[in-house]
């Protein structure tokens, strides 16, 4: 009896993932952020600090699945890598990271959230270094893109890194706290 339903249950997971290719796709996206400012906790007060405007590379690459609604595509989901790149005087560093989303398209504008971390590989400096470590990036982040496919977009949101306890000062020591930054990017694919 038990080996029946282990039977329909992998035919179902099977049927699933075969499916997912049919609806779903592969969506790329490269854009621009510039930090406009950084809001974190000091002595249990929270600070608001003007960034410096220094413009950030984002490149991210995912499997995306659109869920449909009022109009096709208006929901979907993703799972991916994503990659922060920049550069001061001469230095070049990035980060990179897994991440999941979720997008709501509303005419034109689209909401966005994303998860990203639990594992993270950076490079700087001609060094590259890999963490296995509780540190996460949620980013919540609204876009105006206009046209039917809306694959220019521009707009702003909130990048922040949470760290959990054990992580210690991952990242080169940058601190918990929230980034509210304005943007362009081009989405491609699904």
């Amino acid at each position: 009896m038990k080996s029946k339903h282990a039977a329909r249950a992998a035919a179902i997971c099977m049927a699933v993932l075969i499916s997912f290719p049919a609806f779903g796709g592969p969506r790329a996206s490269i854009g621009l952020g510039i930090p406009a400012a950084i809001i974190r906790e000091s002595d249990g007060a929270l600070v608001v600090e003007g960034a410096f405007p220094l413009p950030l590379a984002e490149l991210g690459i995912s499997y995306f699945l659109p869920l449909g609604g009022p109009q096709g595509g208006s929901f979907g989901l993703g799972a991916g890598v994503r990659g922060i790149g920049f550069l001061i005087g001469t230095s070049f560093g990035g980060y990179a990271w897994p991440e999941l989303q979720a997008e709501w398209r509303i005419g034109s504008l689209v909401a966005a959230a994303r998860l990203g971390g639990g594992a993270v590989a950076g490079y700087s400096d001609s060094e590259f270094s890999f963490l296995a470590t509780p540190v996460f990036f949620p980013d919540l982040s609204l876009w105006w893109a206009p046209g039917r496919r809306g694959a220019f977009r521009l707009g702003g949101g909130a990048f922040g890194k949470l760290s959990f306890p054990g992580s210690g000062s991952a990242l080169g020591g940058l601190s918990d706290g929230v980034i509210l930054y304005a943007g362009a990017k081009a989405a491609f694919g699904r």
